[in-house]
């Protein structure tokens, strides 16, 4: 099987290590849900008729998302939440 839907693309984007071409081969190499003779050339297939799309500003590993939906929003956690001030008696 080549052809694989939006959502099973979705599944392995979800469940890859990373969103660039290597971690999608790699998850599609160790995939159970699919059987793919050539991951490589299924990503490239993926990626040139669709329905994936590469980030084109991503630098020189790509990142790889669905067509038409956003990729994968960047880790912005700062670590701790703000302490409430010690004069605080409650912090929700």
């Amino acid at each position: 099987m080549t052809d694989l839907t939006r959502p099973q693309w979705r599944a392995l984007l979800e469940r890859a290590a990373g969103r660039t071409h290597g971690d999608l081969v790699a998850a599609l190499n160790d995939a159970d849900m699919v059987s793919v003779a050539d991951p490589d050339q299924c990503v490239d297939d993926a990626i040139a008729t669709g329905p994936l799309e590469e980030d084109p500003d991503a630098g020189m590993f790509p990142q790889i998302h669905l067509d038409g939906e956003p990729g994968e929003p960047e880790n912005t956690d700062d670590g701790d939440p703000e302490k409430p001030d010690s004069d605080s008696k409650t912090w929700e």
